[in-house]
């Protein structure tokens, strides 16, 4: 995936399990709950004026040097990583530019 592609997907609860599913035959890395709280901290960082923003070190970079910079084992075979998450996480606000995809499961679009 491209870090200039869409950096969040919304989903209906009732195919959410089956998208993940698809993902990961696909060759997507999906984050384990503590995995993401690992990923969230060093991917993200605080500025001086007290927002959080992405690490830089980390733009435009591939899964492989993201997963390896969280002290995580790398496979090559991985194209995306992906993570459920809430619709307010960083994940999901803010604009990365790494290949790190929220997925925020909804039940109804009303």
């Amino acid at each position: 995936m491209l870090c200039i592609a869409e950096k969040e997907a919304v989903v209906l609860n009732g195919v959410f399990n089956e998208l993940r599913r698809e993902m990961v035959k696909c060759g997507a890395y999906e984050l384990k709950r503590h995995e993401i709280d690992n990923v969230t901290k060093e991917l993200f960082t605080t500025n001086k004026l007290g927002n959080t923003v992405v690490n830089r070190k980390y733009v435009g970079k591939c899964h492989s040097f993201i997963l390896k910079g969280c002290n995580m084992p790398v496979r090559e075979d991985i194209k995306l990583i992906i993570a459920e998450v809430a619709e307010d996480h960083p994940f999901v606000t803010i604009d990365m530019l790494i290949p790190v995809l929220g997925i925020v499961s909804i039940y109804s679009v009303e």
